[in-house]
């Protein structure tokens, strides 16, 4: 698996038509514009994996050590599903929708849903594990942050739905590949020889 920007770009897209048919500023519209575009960021990051690690985990033995024999190939998913993450990702929707103004771009105020995206990253990052065994524990960086303002921007000056749709999909997609994992990694007795460093992809 890997992730899909593309996919994401069709269901922000389909999050906003649905938010401008209600024709609704309600507090219900809001929640429910919250809960949809969780629901897209948190599917699309479903699929995040990183690489699987590049050198076999070696077992100490005398008169030397042993290379896991079964060492193979392929991702390395995330131990903390995704999905555990919606809500803290929701709330942090939410508090930016309360701090922005409605139809203002210079009033538009989406740094507690970056900083919520970021911490997700950060939590999901922490440990993965391969389909043969393997876990990675380290910690993962979030070097760039998505920076939700300058999609609805896209819109304020004119963009369509789709658009602002892509533009989202592309920043979300931006902040999610810049992230890096860094940490050690074993498979029972079998200890990498080295951290495992990758990007999240």
């Amino acid at each position: 698996m890997s992730l899909d920007d593309s996919g994401l770009k069709s269901d922000i897209e389909d999050v906003l038509d649905h938010h401008a048919a209600d024709e609704s500023d309600s507090p219900d519209s809001s929640d429910d514009f919250a809960a949809s575009l969780t629901d897209a960021i948190i599917g699309y990051l479903g699929d995040v994996v990183i690489d699987y690690p590049a050198a076999p985990g070696i077992q100490p033995a005398a008169p030397s050590p042993i290379p896991d024999p079964s060492f193979s190939s392929g991702d390395m998913t995330p131990i903390v599903p995704p999905d555990s993450m919606a809500s803290a990702l929701e709330a942090g929707i939410v508090a930016s929708i309360a701090a922005s103004a409605p139809d203002s771009a210079s009033g538009s105020d989406w740094s507690a849903a970056d900083a919520a995206y970021a911490a997700v990253l950060v939590a999901i990052g922490a440990a993965w594990q391969s389909s043969d065994g393997y876990i990675a524990t380290g910690a993962t960086v979030a070097a760039q942050m998505v920076g939700f303002d300058d999609a609805w921007a896209v819109g304020m000056d004119g963009g369509s739905a789709s658009d602002v749709a892509q533009e989202l999909a592309d920043l979300i997609h931006g902040a999610t590949t810049a992230a890096m994992f860094t940490g050690a990694y074993l498979k029972a007795a079998f200890i990498g020889p080295a951290p495992h460093v990758s990007a999240l992809s």
